[in-house]
């Protein structure tokens, strides 16, 4: 199941990027649609890349649409996920994307015919259970249930929870790489979406934009570009659902990633952590590892 390691790394350069994320939309882009195209555009050369050295592999009218399909409820889902990063704290965003499995595992079952052990579901519930307990800053959900952010972090999990299901739909008989050309073309296609509807706004924007912001924002979809794949070769090789549950550990990187930064780059990123939190958090972290155990035996 080398497939695992491709899942864990996929939080761990997720969770990277989001602190990027956090650091753009609130002091250099405050525009989540300019996020989104910028990283559109990346995974287009991306997959150019891919097509230089493989080519389009040929697919029936049906399954090319899905996949494409898929790229472009990729690119459409990351508004939503910057407008609720730029609408509250990461720390506190991030334990309401840990549903998505939920919807991924519904649609898994049904579409894909994916079942799941007694051990793995188990260990399912002890991730999503510490992701949910290492994400809160105060063991109150009724506070997350009146933030906007949440409206909007929940309807990235909708959408979200979609392209995995599709992709493993028609690329299971197909070459990894030839189905990812396809996927990445979709996410051109919602970028161009994205672009027509609110081309006014975004030539001004991006004539404004400085050249380290350029780089910032090149690094940061690289970064996110590498989570993507990791993501879609797990997918692609292992389990949609388990898949799905093992990014269950982005809060954890995401915790750590803000301790780092809030001791030696406090302008950045600035995480109060009191000792209960942290002693929380930790049980949490002790939750998740035993579930990801039990969903690797």
């Amino acid at each position: 199941m080398d497939w695992i390691i491709f899942a864990i790394l996929a939080p761990f350069f997720y969770a990277v990027s989001a602190m990027f994320d956090k650091f753009l939309i609130d002091k250099k882009i405050r525009d989540p649609i300019i996020m989104a195209i910028s990283g559109g555009i990346l995974v287009f050369f991306m997959g150019l890349l891919i097509f230089s050295v493989r080519g389009f592999a040929p697919l029936d009218w049906r399954s090319a649409m899905i996949l494409i399909g898929g790229g472009v409820l990729t690119q459409i889902g990351l508004v939503p996920y910057f407008k609720a990063i730029s609408l509250d704290n990461v720390s506190r965003v991030m334990p309401i994307f840990q549903i998505a499995p939920i919807f991924v595992l519904t649609w898994s079952y049904f579409l894909l015919g994916e079942t799941l052990t007694i051990g793995q579901l188990a260990g399912f519930a002890l991730i999503l259970a510490g992701s949910l307990l290492i994400s809160v800053k105060k063991v109150d959900f009724g506070e997350l249930k009146l933030r906007r952010a949440f409206w909007w972090a929940l309807l990235t999990c909708v959408i979200f929870s979609f392209p995995s299901v599709m992709f493993k739909f028609v690329a299971i008989d197909l070459v990894f790489w030839d189905a990812l050309v396809y996927d990445y073309f979709g996410v051109l296609a919602g970028a161009i979406i994205l672009a027509i509807f609110y081309r006014k706004r975004i030539f001004f924007q991006m004539r404004g934009l400085v050249k380290n912001v350029w780089s910032v924002l090149f690094v940061n979809e690289l970064i996110y570009w590498l989570g993507g794949l990791c993501a879609t070769y797990a997918v692609f090789s292992g389990s949609v659902a388990l898949t799905s549950v093992i990014n269950g550990f982005l809060p954890v990187f995401v915790f750590v990633f803000g301790i780092i930064l809030s001791i030696y780059f406090p302008r950045i990123i600035k995480e109060y952590i009191a000792v209960k939190t942290l002693v929380l958090k930790i049980t949490a972290l002790i939750l998740m590892i035993g579930g990801l155990l039990m969903v690797n035996v």
